[in-house]
């Protein structure tokens, strides 16, 4: 991972998966931690974003006692001074009825407590999605639908030491690629239209503000205060202790793709895409096309 090209950046994970009811559900429990060297991206004079004094200039290296086999992530990062990001989640999959599949997945970044987890306390950090497929034929022709809604409250991958601890790689978002406090809506359907070629139609909804403190990924939370060497600080621009999930400010998009997928011999394949935005008016084409050997 990077933040910035001369400072180290590290990522580890933990998943167990536990297949039940003969291979029709499987729950998942994953971690994870993210941390690095102090980046020179957000310096004091960035009064919006600023760091605490004191983590400035931290330099990391790899932290070996995350490769302990079945330790929680949690509790050695605790053991290690309670300096770096960690977040968990719950997933499932579900293959039933006959040709359907559900599927769930909820996040939490962080949280004040359990028994808080849904108040408007900014530090309750969490996130999820929830989708549904139908796999079967029409007419012959196999024929893929799926819906997919997720929701991503303020501040979450974000954390107090900037770039260096949050979940993206060179600014760019590691989990929902709109980021905290945002919210999309896709439904999809393909079909077979020979065997070679899969063509689809694709609606998304989003909804995204990034107006609001807590609605980019790179913001970094201003506490109202903190002591440094035993010395009172006062950042100039102090953040809320209470969030506010979108509200004004909020953009909302709507596209409408037609994609195509092309698999002409064994490995080789192109996927292509073509989205117009409602709200872009004439600039709201879109499109992109890759190709190469799959395996």
């Amino acid at each position: 991972l990077e933040s910035q090209k001369d400072k180290a950046k590290y990522l580890y994970l933990h998943r167990l998966n536990f297949p039940l009811w003969k291979d029709r559900l499987a729950i998942g429990i994953n971690e994870a931690i993210v941390n690095g060297s102090t980046t020179d991206q957000q310096g004091p004079a960035d009064t919006l974003n600023a760091l605490r004094m004191a983590y400035y200039g931290k330099t990391r290296s790899w932290e070996w006692a995350y490769l302990i086999p079945f330790v929680p992530f949690k509790f050695t990062e605790h053991y290690l001074g309670d300096r770096d990001n960690a977040l968990m989640s719950l997933d499932a999959d579900l293959h039933f009825p006959r040709d359907f599949r559900g599927y769930f997945e909820f996040l939490i970044d962080d949280m004040t407590s359990p028994w808080t987890m849904f108040s408007n306390d900014w530090g309750n950090k969490w996130a999820f999605t929830l989708g549904g497929q139908y796999y079967g034929r029409i007419r012959n022709r196999d024929v893929t639908a799926t819906m997919e809604y997720s929701r991503v409250e303020p501040w979450v991958y974000t954390h107090f030491y900037g770039g260096s601890h949050r979940y993206t790689h060179f600014d760019q978002c590691l989990g929902m690629p709109l980021g905290p406090d945002a919210d999309g809506l896709v439904m999809s359907l393909e079909t077979h239209v020979s065997p070679r070629n899969t063509l689809g139609l694709k609606c998304t909804n989003t909804r995204k503000n990034s107006s609001v403190r807590g609605g980019n990924v790179t913001d970094v939370f201003q506490d109202s205060l903190y002591v440094y060497n035993g010395q009172i600080y006062w950042p100039p621009h102090p953040d809320s202790w209470r969030k506010h999930f979108l509200g004004p400010g909020t953009v909302t998009s709507t596209r409408l793709g037609v994609s195509w997928k092309y698999a002409p011999f064994g490995l080789f394949k192109i996927d292509a895409l073509l989205e117009y935005d409602f709200a872009a008016g004439k600039n709201g084409l879109y499109g992109h096309a890759s190709g190469g050997l799959v395996f």
